[in-house]
């Protein structure tokens, strides 16, 4: 039976300081930075933005959007934006044409969750440096006795050369780091032993069948998984009924699984985890989950995770998030899984919302830290460099010890 679940260099060096000038119109907006002027257009959660061009001409596809042809654009205009223009293309898809100042700029554009709005980030880039013309040799010429006015000559314009030093942004990771299953500052649960997490009850009277379970019980404990299944499966003969029959299911899973590595049979693990996966939706006789469905289902999260499947461990993590206390200290854990396999699903306004929700709603909890740090790696990886700079002082200031003890 197969279980079916239920369901990140370019440096931009100045910070994001100084005054801040907007203009709104029916819901679309500019707003003029001290380095940077952000457009923000409406748009519909389910909005996606596609954006080419550069220089002096940007053009933004947009898919599932609203209605923009009542968006007045006129007032969308500042020191660096010249015009905007939204055209409809197809049904629910739309056509934005930004025109820049100047050329010298660079620019990034996304899909804001909330509120919902497609967001476009315009800059200005640096000139590269002058080369200065190689002297030529000295010619011997004539000088005139006459006195002649010397022509007046620009100043030669010294650009600095970019350095890293001060910036922000190389003090996150590109690409995202991996997070740590075991040993690290970022342990998330891996239940890949699933049979140490799970202590059976004994029965705790001499009839017949408390009496058998307990001796298989020991046999387990000492090790002797081959006699213990062999008990399991006379109990199960003699007492189909017995109040232990699904913990006798879980015994044999777990002795068939010591079995498979002490003889290194993979078929023996194969019948345990089939065991293990029915386990996982069968019910009671009151119609309630077995106590131990978390765990197992954990146990077979951890197995995608790290199977390095991300759509279906991505599913099944929700799904054993639905299942899980907020105040489990597992919950969080599981939260920084979703937001990896997000990731690497290019789901990273996904992602962000995962950190946010970590470091604004648990800003204690140490995983705190490493959300705040994470979503500057994000934003790394997308080459949005002025929101990392934005987010990643954030992180600093908040956390400053953290950035040591990240790897």
């Amino acid at each position: 039976m197969r279980l079916m679940p239920p369901i990140f260099i370019l440096l931009f060096l100045a910070a994001t300081g100084g005054h801040s000038l907007s203009a709104r119109a029916d819901g679309a907006s500019i707003r003029t930075l001290g380095k940077y002027s952000r457009i923000e257009i409406p748009a519909l959660p389910s909005t996606a933005v596609t954006a080419t061009g550069g220089g002096e001409k940007i053009q933004l596809r947009l898919e599932r959007s609203q209605d923009l042809s009542r968006v007045d654009t006129a007032a969308l205009t500042d020191s660096r934006v010249r015009e905007v223009k939204i055209r409809a293309d197809r049904p629910g898809e739309a056509l934005v044409d930004i025109r820049l100042k100047g050329p010298g700029a660079d620019f990034f554009a996304w899909a804001q969750a909330d509120p919902p709005a497609i967001v476009v980030d315009v800059w200005e880039v640096a000139p590269a440096p002058r080369k200065l013309a190689a002297a030529k040799p000295a010619v011997k010429r004539e000088v005139s006795r006459e006195p002649a006015s010397r022509p007046e000559t620009p100043e030669e314009t010294v650009v600095e050369p970019i350095t890293r030093e001060g910036s922000v942004i190389p003090k996150f990771v590109v690409p995202m780091p991996a997070l740590v299953l075991q040993g690290g500052k970022v342990e998330v649960p891996s239940r890949l032993n699933v049979e140490d997490h799970w202590a059976f009850n004994p029965g705790r009277s001499s009839i017949p069948d408390d009496e058998a379970f307990n001796f298989a019980l020991k046999l387990y404990g000492e090790k002797k998984f081959g006699l213990a299944l062999r008990t399991v499966d006379l109990l199960e003969r003699d007492h189909p009924a017995t109040k232990h029959r699904h913990e006798l299911r879980l015994l044999r899973a777990f002795a068939l699984k010591k079995l498979s590595e002490e003889q290194k049979a993979p078929i023996l693990l194969e019948q345990a985890d089939k065991i293990l996966q029915e386990l996982v939706v069968t019910k009671d006789d009151a119609g309630r989950a077995l106590p131990f469905q978390k765990t197992l289902l954990t146990y077979f999260t951890m197995k995608e995770y790290q199977a390095g499947v991300p759509l279906r461990a991505a599913e099944m993590v929700e799904a054993l998030i639905r299942v899980t206390d907020v105040a489990d200290p597992e919950y969080l854990k599981l939260q920084m899984i979703l937001a990896d396999l997000y990731v690497k699903l290019r789901r990273p306004r996904a992602a962000e919302r995962i950190f946010r929700y970590i470091e604004e709603k648990h800003g204690s909890h140490p995983l705190a830290a490493e959300a705040a740090y994470r979503t500057a790696d994000l934003l790394a990886t997308e080459g949005n460099y002025v929101r990392v700079v934005e987010e990643g002082d954030k992180a600093l200031k908040k956390y400053p010890a953290h950035r040591k003890a990240r790897p």
